[in-house]
């Protein structure tokens, strides 16, 4: 997370302003994430016995709630991510091809690295995905595991693959 962090300074400066945005966003959240991380080696290297109840219950709560705000925050990042790639059409229904902010080669190193990070998880998810409308009528319900990130994921490789609206 940290290496994530240090390349995301590298936005910072961008002169387009949604990346710019965007990379705050992801900034903030994993550093807030690495701080919660932080606050648990401290509590778990004071206290090894976890003598004091209370206070380790404290701040466990403080930790777990300061993790969930980060992950929301990175989900909603992961939202706006598109938007670095693409200009969006200023028409409801466009056509034609899309106005990558992107080369095509880095179009294609972006697909590759999501391979490689997200390869295995991002295919269970698409065959959980297709099977959803099927639970949901069968009357069984199930999230998929790091579901958030997972949405974000697909709809930037899908949307990677295409040339076309």
């Amino acid at each position: 997370m940290e290496r994530a962090s240090l390349a995301l300074a590298d936005y910072a400066d961008n002169s387009d302003e949604k990346t710019r945005e965007v990379a705050e966003m992801m900034r903030k959240a994993i550093s807030l994430y690495l701080l919660a991380n932080q606050e648990a080696l401290k509590l778990f290297s004071s206290d090894k016995n976890f003598s004091d109840q209370m206070r380790v219950e404290s701040v466990a709560g403080k930790i777990s709630a300061d993790r969930k705000i980060a992950i929301s925050l990175l989900s909603e990042a992961s939202t706006y991510l598109i938007y670095v790639l693409l200009e969006f059409s200023k028409t409801e229904n466009p056509q034609g091809p899309i106005p990558w902010k992107i080369s095509t080669e880095e179009r294609s190193k972006l697909q590759i690295r999501i391979g490689e990070l997200f390869g295995d998880d991002l295919q269970a998810y698409r065959a959980w995905a297709k099977d959803s409308e099927q639970r949901l009528k069968s009357g069984k319900t199930s999230e998929f595991r790091n579901g958030w990130i997972m949405v974000a994921i697909d709809h930037i490789d899908s949307t990677l693959r295409k040339d076309n609206y």
